[in-house]
């Protein structure tokens, strides 16, 4: 077995562990899907004939879930945070919560 083969078969095997890890996790947190992307990006440029699908990229996404994760751990820290700080903090930074006046 070549030095590449045996990294393609460990970064499968260790893809394979963090997914299920990410799984069962209640909140795997961004740093687990940018592992995740990185190893599937390699595993995808060793071994095109196995393409593993890498979802899109969408930073405005990114950047929402990061201050919603970011308000979570507040509260969960105990922070005395509440839901009014989340709307407010997306507010800020520009993705302000659609008003229920526009419903209707």
């Amino acid at each position: 077995m070549s030095d590449t083969d045996r990294l393609i078969s460990d970064a499968r095997r260790a893809l394979a562990v963090l997914d299920d890890l990410m799984f069962w996790s209640e909140d795997p947190g961004s740093e687990a899907f940018g592992a995740r992307y990185c190893l599937a990006a390699t595993l995808n440029a060793l071994d095109p004939s196995v393409l593993i699908p890498i979802p899109k990229q969408n930073p405005e996404a990114t950047a929402i879930l990061r201050i919603v994760a970011d308000w979570y751990e507040d509260v969960n820290d105990g922070q005395g945070m509440d839901a009014s700080d989340l709307v407010t903090d997306l507010g800020r930074a520009g993705y302000a919560l659609p008003s229920d006046e526009a419903d209707r």
